[in-house]
């Protein structure tokens, strides 16, 4: 139904009224000035915080915004005393825009872009966290302090003090883009079989079945809980099978072949057998001592296998050791990573996230998924320590192969670069598509070598880095920049 324009001016008074009735202004000490570096602060105007929240005076100073005001939200607001640098207790206070009334209820300030809430401290002296929350989303939070903050001699200039029954008004503004669309869910259905030694250790079927199911839900969290993937992933151990197993013959080969029609992936655990991921039966295969089954370890071993069944490579088959590296002696290492070895990490690498944010929810992705994922062109550009293009420089491309952790001194490309310092691949040195090699390319990582005149130099081009780039930028060029100087 079309409104008259002069009816929503109307409504807009009226409600600029309520709010000028409910704005408590601030009680003594009246000043609340902008927070302490000493006390934490998150927004988009500190830290690095959501791009389109920002708090308001009094509690900071006025930040500069662009963005679009977001009037339609349901904020809620909570206050929590802080221990260290975390919440501690139960909440001092909370405040929503249902609840409460008067000045103690959250309001939207459509006039003046903001919402606000005043809270009526009534704790005792401490440093207190006021948080602002959309649903499970916080958008960011500020530090008070409460008369004498503990373990400090005084209260700094520039700390936020109001005495206890004093006022704070908090003010803040929520921008369109603020909420991030929800993500979408990415649901795994798995069968678990454990053999019937590997029960009876545990403690018979059903305590086989909370260890198993206890994994899983560590699976869930390892991927959902840095927030990393564009999608929330749900792993759901939804039937589990004790078969009796082969003990040293089979070892426990006949599960793998065995289909699992009706699930996604088939998940199976056993003391003795060939660990591992394989694609061709969608099966991960947890092989473990029995005394060190429920160490974190084991379940550090599944999470870094369905890293695979997402489409994860091995970050440590792309390693390269100095000991091993008759060129020049240097170590090449990707960084830390769940899909590294030996396991242990929590963190997952760029590399891993992009590719397992590129097989979505998809359970047989095509080798596409990986082997399409480079640039338009691979190139090597070589200045000196002044950026002077070195032309005709002599350029050595030295592999590193597949899970050796080595360097091959035979260089597979010898190459030289043009007028402009640079030297642009004809065709992928990756060579993606060969069959029977590890990802369906030839080498993962080369060791790169220059020499221009009497100056030399080096560096590393794993596949990691050259698909990163494709990631970021569909359409960008990789280029190696490599800088050379005089011998060491």
């Amino acid at each position: 139904m079309r409104r008259n324009p002069r009816s929503l001016r109307l409504l807009s008074l009226l409600a600029a009224a309520v709010l000028a009735c409910e704005q408590d202004g601030p009680t003594t000490p009246a000043g609340v000035a902008q927070q302490s570096p000493a006390f934490a602060i998150s927004d988009a105007a500190h830290s690095g915080g959501n791009p389109h929240f920002y708090f308001l005076p009094p509690l900071v100073s006025a930040p500069s915004y662009s963005g679009a005001f977001d009037a339609t939200v349901q904020p809620v607001v909570d206050v929590c005393a802080v221990s260290g640098d975390a919440c501690a207790g139960a909440l001092a206070a909370s405040f929503t825009m249902m609840g409460g009334s008067g000045s103690e209820r959250v309001r939207v300030d459509a006039e003046h872009e903001l919402y606000i809430v005043n809270w009526h401290t009534r704790s005792p002296a401490g440093v207190y966290r006021i948080s602002v929350k959309v649903g499970t989303t916080t958008l960011g939070y500020v530090d008070v302090s409460l008369g004498r903050a503990k373990g400090r001699t005084g209260p700094a200039p520039d700390d936020i003090v109001a005495r206890n029954g004093g006022t704070i008004p908090v003010k803040f503004r929520i921008e369109h883009g603020a909420l991030r669309p929800p993500k979408p869910v990415w649901k795994f259905t798995i069968i678990g079989a454990v053999s019937q030694i590997t029960a009876d250790y545990l403690g018979g079927f059903d305590a086989a079945a909370r260890f198993m199911r206890a994994q899983i839900d560590t699976l869930n969290s390892r991927f959902n809980t840095p927030k990393v993937f564009a999608g929330e992933f749900q792993f759901s151990l939804d039937s589990i099978y004790v078969y009796a197993g082969c003990r040293f013959t089979c070892m426990g080969w006949p599960e793998i072949y065995s289909p699992h029609l009706g699930f996604d992936y088939k998940y199976i655990v056993d003391w003795h057998g060939p660990g591992g991921w394989y694609g061709e039966y969608d099966v991960v295969f947890l092989s473990w001592p029995l005394s060190q089954i429920t160490t974190p370890g084991a379940t550090d071993a599944i999470v870094h296998e369905f890293g695979h069944a997402r489409g994860a490579i091995d970050t440590y088959a792309i390693k390269a050791d100095g000991q091993f590296n008759p060129v020049n002696g240097a170590s090449y290492h990707p960084g830390r990573s769940i899909m590294d070895y030996p396991y242990g990490e929590t963190v997952w690498d760029q590399h891993s996230i992009n590719l397992i944010n590129r097989t979505a929810n998809a359970v047989h992705s095509p080798p596409s998924y990986i082997t399409e994922a480079f640039p338009s062109s691979i190139g090597i550009v070589v200045t000196d320590a002044a950026g002077t293009p070195q032309a005709n420089a002599k350029v050595l491309l030295y592999p590193v192969p597949w899970f050796q952790n080595r360097v091959d001194p035979t260089p597979r490309y010898e190459v030289y670069t043009d007028s402009r310092g640079e030297y642009v691949f004809p065709t992928n040195p990756y060579e993606p598509g060969t069959p029977n090699v590890p990802w369906l390319m030839v080498y993962p990582n080369y060791l790169v070598t220059v020499t221009a005149g009497g100056l030399s130099g080096y560096g590393w081009m794993p596949i990691t880095d050259v698909q990163n780039t494709w990631f970021a930028n569909q359409t960008a060029p990789y280029r190696l920049r490599i800088t050379v100087g005089p011998a060491s």
